[in-house]
């Protein structure tokens, strides 16, 4: 571990293990489409890494510690990307599904409700709903709160 390590935030390490797990995600097939690398990038993007980060990832994802966001709507938004990842390419396999199946898990959501956390996330991309509305309803459905 560098000194660089040490220091950085943990906010920023969350967002470095979240943008590993849609790389992950994103190989799941044997191929890292362009559309796939386009969410990619625009989620490491919007998480404020540099190039030199990404290609780190992209090179080392086993090199990557995964961690927890606190609160389950953090989660919940982790895990919508990992969905919309999955669907970009237009075929939704089943290493994909177990991926999505092992992060949420991670994430500690409760396994008998990722099935429909799933399916209402490609329902809510599919039909273009609002995000944060989608998020709360989907929290409610589930019967979480944003706890930390």
């Amino acid at each position: 571990m560098s000194i660089k390590d040490l220091f950085m935030s943990g906010d920023k390490k969350k967002r470095i293990s979240h943008v590993c797990n849609l790389v992950a995600l994103s190989r799941m097939d044997g191929v890292m489409t362009p559309d796939e690398q386009e969410v990619i990038l625009e989620v490491a993007e919007e998480a404020g890494m540099t190039q030199e980060e990404l290609d780190k990832i992209l090179e080392h994802p086993e090199e990557v510690k995964f961690y927890l966001p606190r609160k389950k709507s953090e989660r919940i938004e982790e895990l919508y990307d990992l969905v919309m990842l999955m669907m970009v390419d237009g075929d939704i396999n089943e290493m994909e599904m177990a991926l999505c199946h092992v992060v949420a898990e991670q994430m500690k959501f409760d396994p008998e409700v990722i099935d429909t956390m799933v399916s209402e996330i490609m329902d809510m991309i599919v039909h273009e709903v609002v995000f944060d509305a989608g998020i709360q309803k989907l929290m409610e459905d589930i019967g979480v709160s944003d706890e930390e």
